[in-house]
């Protein structure tokens, strides 16, 4: 039977242990390493090299070989995102060797797990290569420890660092769990030389442009300037906040432009017609069917809908009570984002007025990176809108959004301000302790986390443009 061939029949029985993955047939390569798994083609390579140094029967090592590998693809790190986030985590313990080090991890909880399924033939395959390095004679301690094998030679292994590393969990794949014990596990190795870091995954250079909206999710502003530093990444604030707003999302309804003409009719008065409505001039006085007449106002008019939508102006409350958006994820920070992409989408302009002891404005803009930066802006003061100010900048027509936690001095005063006016207002509530009642015509949106975002919809208001 050829080589080829033997590792075909090793490849159905692995797919049997592994629940039958999307993965292509294994094939050999010319080189010398020892195999990778292609997250991107799925497709697992093993070099002829490897192949011909091994002294084990061939079906032995294909199998530790192939659901090791495949395990990559099932277990870990089976996605971009996660390898990401695992190499930020083990960059957090050496920069240098984050690579290496959270490879090594994702090896030691697939290997772990390959033992859990029955695969004892991948202690037979660290045992082969015989590494010299004592990062790996370390990690084969760790194996010996969790399971009883034999992974090799783990001659002038410290014991007190691998039992260090059987304390940390390699069986909780929840992303929070293995971020964490990556870190612990690159820490407890980050003093060792690395000789022959494992081959690890490969991805396509650019095949997953989407990654980094996936993995906002998953830090903290606070945390960008170490993930930056530890990938060599160019992430920053502005793009951080806009990922996630994309990803969020925002419905805001468009809003029909209706002009109406207003005129007076009079007709007869009849039983049930409020008497509010009864003109006494023109009914003599008299309150009789037939005689009396009552006074009503018709409305025709056209609706006109071109773009739907009109310029907005966000007022955001940067005050001490709020979330500061460069450490913590701010709802407030994501919805203003939401709100401000949507008119900016549709060639609106978004004008910001910025306040907490003082109120700072900006005029409408189109350009978003200035829009952006005015609603980042971070003033930790108290919580006083200058109604005078405001109502110098805000635009007559335009859609008002105000995001606080509403801790503002003399609230009913804000609330009577904005009923007051005609345009279409909207208060965002963030994290309320206490829903605001009486608000008038204004829409009311209490946010308590980021997950409501994509359900709302902005509707309008009643009594818009005199409707």
């Amino acid at each position: 039977m050829s080589v080829n061939q033997i590792m075909q029949e090793s490849w159905v029985d692995v797919l049997e242990l592994l629940g039958h993955p999307n993965l292509k047939e294994p094939r050999i390569i010319d080189g010398s390493d020892t195999a990778y798994i292609n997250m991107d083609t799925k497709e697992i390579c093993v070099y002829d090299g490897f192949i011909n140094r091994t002294k084990l029967p061939l079906d032995v090592f294909f199998k530790g070989v192939l659901a090791h590998e495949a395990n990559h693809y099932v277990t870990l790190p089976y996605d971009l995102k996660t390898n990401i986030l695992l190499n930020y985590e083990a960059s957090k313990a050496s920069k240098a060797n984050a690579n290496a080090l959270s490879n090594y991890f994702s090896d030691a909880v697939i290997n772990l797990d390959l033992v859990d399924r029955g695969v004892v033939e991948i202690s037979d395959i660290y045992k082969d290569m015989n590494s010299k390095s004592m990062v790996t004679k370390t990690v084969s301690a760790l194996y010996n420890n969790q399971t009883g094998l034999d992974f090799g030679d783990i001659t002038g292994v410290d014991k007190r660092r691998v039992r260090k590393l059987a304390k940390l969990d390699y069986k909780n794949l929840e992303l929070d769990s293995l971020r964490q014990n990556c870190f612990h596990f690159a820490l407890i190795l980050s003093d060792l030389e690395i000789e022959d870091e494992p081959p690890g995954v490969m991805y396509e250079p650019g095949s997953n442009p989407q990654v980094l909206d996936d993995i906002v999710k998953e830090i903290s502003p606070g945390e960008l300037h170490a993930f930056n530093n530890g990938l060599n990444s160019k992430l920053d604030l502005i793009d951080y906040y806009q990922r996630l707003s994309e990803y969020y999302g925002l419905n805001i309804k468009k809003v029909p432009n209706i002009s109406y003409t207003k005129s007076t009719a009079y007709s007869d008065w009849e039983v049930g017609i409020p008497i509010h409505q009864i003109d006494f001039l023109k009914s003599k006085g008299k309150i009789i069917p037939g005689i009396t007449k009552y006074k009503h106002i018709t409305k025709t008019g056209s609706e006109e809908r071109e773009d739907g939508l009109p310029n907005a102006t966000i007022i955001i409350d940067s005050s001490g009570s709020m979330i500061p958006p460069h450490h913590e994820v701010s709802p407030a920070v994501v919805s203003a984002f939401c709100i401000a992409n949507n008119y900016l989408d549709k060639g609106k302009k978004v004008g910001v007025a910025n306040f907490s002891s003082s109120t700072s404005i900006s005029g409408y803009l189109a350009d978003r990176d200035k829009v952006c930066k005015r609603i980042l802006d971070y003033q930790c003061g108290g919580t006083d809108l200058d109604l005078v100010k405001l109502n110098k900048f805000i635009d007559k027509e335009s859609d008002i959004y105000v995001l606080s936690d509403m801790f503002i001095e003399d609230l009913t005063k804000v609330v009577n301000y904005f009923n007051n006016k005609s345009n279409r207002t909207s208060f965002f509530h963030i994290d309320p302790m206490q829903k605001l009642t009486n608000l008038g015509k204004i829409n009311y949106y209490p946010i308590t986390n980021l997950a409501q975002l994509p359900d709302l919809v902005i509707n309008e208001v009643n009594n818009r443009n005199g409707v």
